[in-house]
């Protein structure tokens, strides 16, 4: 069982963008750093409360000096996805941070989230198996049975568009007055209001544009070769990683991956896939449902199977 000594140093985060991946999370990131009200980390995705095999950054000193330029802002945040699928992220948390830090949770439809998360391993070069094969093969990649590049969880599909459990997790450690739940759909339909009602969540100040930037779209690589060398192990990598530290070197892979992308409207899901996975998630939907106190079967599933008709 990893542990972290209590953070008692006023400038650390009072609050986290937990996740979800491919939900609109670097966006939602983007607009809260604009705020002058709050000050976020200048790396996305810190990744500090995790077991040692998950993080980017890696020691206390280091996640300190993420912080170390905020000033009198009223909140101090980061955002890292992988929080909120793994078991140990909230009692990391609570014991590094409290139990006043607030949680910002932002979930969509579990088939499109899904899709989206395969698409991105595809769009890096990692993934080899078609949308469909990865899903017969969840389970035998969950047992270590694939090699597979990076994080292993990215592959884990199904398993990260399973929302309840992770929820729950956050909900009994820290009650829900302290985690606030969005829905991608709904700020797509009405961003200012969603954005609004965060910063009075938040308690900062609402005389701010309420617009969400669209970041992380979808595309392909401009250099193969900048891609695979970026994921690669390669000597030359492996020199700059222990010459460059963390806070200089994410940045500028962060500019390099941006750099190499270029933007493509993904691929359809197809109806039989998307149906099929959609009754795989119902359950788990449900109950979800019944621990936010909302009903996200008209939002999730009926659209669901309309955007598989239509």
């Amino acid at each position: 069982m990893r542990l972290i000594p209590n953070l008692s140093f006023n400038k650390l985060p009072n609050m986290l963008v937990v996740g979800a991946a491919k939900c609109g999370t670097t966006s939602l990131a983007a607009f809260l750093r604009t705020h002058p009200d709050i000050y976020m980390s200048g790396t996305k995705e810190l990744s500090f409360f995790l077991p040692s095999e998950g993080q980017m950054v890696k020691s206390l000193d280091s996640y300190k000096a993420c912080f170390a330029s905020a000033e009198d802002q009223l909140v101090r945040g980061e955002a890292s996805v992988n929080y909120l699928y793994y078991e140990e992220s909230p009692r990391l948390i609570r014991e590094a941070l409290g139990s006043d830090v607030k949680l910002i949770v932002m979930l969509r439809n579990p088939v499109d989230m899904a899709y989206s998360l395969w698409g991105h391993n595809r769009r890096l070069e990692r993934e080899p198996r078609s949308f469909q094969s990865a899903l017969d093969h969840e389970m035998e990649r969950m047992a270590g049975e694939d090699e597979l590049v990076g994080w292993r969880p990215n592959y884990f599909y199904r398993a990260r568009a399973t929302y309840s459990p992770q929820i729950r997790r956050y909900l009994n450690e820290f009650g829900s007055e302290h985690i606030r739940i969005m829905l991608f759909e709904d700020v797509l339909r009405d961003e200012a209001s969603e954005l609004q009602a965060l910063c009075e969540w938040l308690g900062v100040s609402t005389n701010v544009p309420l617009e969400f930037p669209r970041l992380n779209p979808a595309g392909s690589n401009r250099i193969r070769s900048l891609r695979r060398w970026m994921d690669g192990g390669s000597s030359s990598k492996k020199l700059l990683k222990r010459l460059i530290p963390n806070s200089v070197r994410l940045p500028v892979r962060r500019v390099a991956e941006r750099f190499n992308r270029t933007e493509r409207a993904p691929d359809r899901l197809d109806a039989n896939t998307r149906e099929q996975l959609m009754s795989l998630f119902i359950k788990d939907v449900d109950q979800l449902s019944e621990l936010i106190g909302r009903d996200l079967h008209e939002i999730w599933v009926n659209a669901s199977r309309r955007e598989g008709s239509s």
